[in-house]
């Protein structure tokens, strides 16, 4: 329609004609293109809006399995002190963490415990033990970077937040992987050879007189202890990074 009319101001010579006609038709362009771009902004911020809504939810799920994590071993640090403090040996206080280490560096000082019940006390050695691992919930950041839409997220603070929060977990991994897992296998079965087992309940008195009578039996409980330490800091660490993290995305989401 538009092209017949300007074919026939030009037959006619009609310039002002023209030149209206051309102005609509770049107009129409501009206005189009505009548009075309204003709904595909609209729909990113929509995509990056639930981007960050699906991690939030994924630092939700990561707090409570560090969270339970940091229960846990404060429970089996607590059963090892109770023991050490029994058998007449000294607490562990503080303990080094290894130089490779991708956490916390340094010294780390042993957290306040209570010591187990009453009716807890025919299971310390299985409690000292006890082995909870925590796993990251990376579906929604892997995604991204899986996609290569990463750059999705406009915050540039907030994606090197988010990668050095990854490399958190990775050395938490490291070390669940490389030190937790090994010596606590270790330590199992050096139980068994004095006949300590995990799954079924070894009499207090029993596990104190094996405990002062054999040498590596109490080695094994003092490596038990000093690792859950260096275990519970770094989880308690990454337990505060996925906080502020989480903040941080609450209040992203609330503008």
């Amino acid at each position: 329609m538009i092209l017949r009319r300007v074919i026939e101001h030009f037959r006619k010579q009609e310039w002002t004609a023209i030149f209206l006609d051309f102005v609509i038709v770049v107009a129409g362009v501009f206005v189009g293109l505009q548009v075309s771009n204003w709904n595909a902004a609209r729909a990113e911020t929509a995509q990056e809006r639930d981007i960050l809504a699906s991690i939030a939810q994924d630092l939700r799920n990561d707090r409570m399995v560090l969270q339970a994590g940091e229960a846990s071993l404060l429970a089996s640090i607590g059963a090892g002190e109770y023991v050490l403090d029994e058998i007449g040996e000294a607490r562990i206080e503080t303990t080094m963490r290894p130089s490779r280490a991708r956490l916390l560096q340094g010294e780390q000082k042993a957290p306040e415990t209570d010591a187990p019940d009453a009716d807890e006390r025919n299971g310390l050695w299985a409690i000292t033990l006890a082995a909870y691992y925590p796993a990251a919930s990376h579906t929604a950041y892997d995604a991204l970077t899986n996609t290569g839409k990463l750059s999705i997220i406009k915050d540039h603070d907030l994606i090197r937040n988010l990668q050095d929060y990854r490399q958190l977990w990775i050395g938490l991994d490291e070390m669940q992987s490389g030190t937790s897992r090994p010596l606590r296998n270790d330590a199992a079965g050096i139980g068994h050879r004095y006949g300590l087992s995990l799954l079924t309940p070894v009499p207090e008195e029993e596990l104190l007189r094996k405990m002062r009578e054999n040498e590596e039996l109490r080695a094994a409980l003092r490596t038990q202890v000093a690792v859950k330490i260096l275990h519970y800091a770094s989880v308690s660490e990454l337990d505060r990074a996925a906080e502020a993290l989480l903040s941080k995305l609450e209040r992203e989401g609330a503008k």
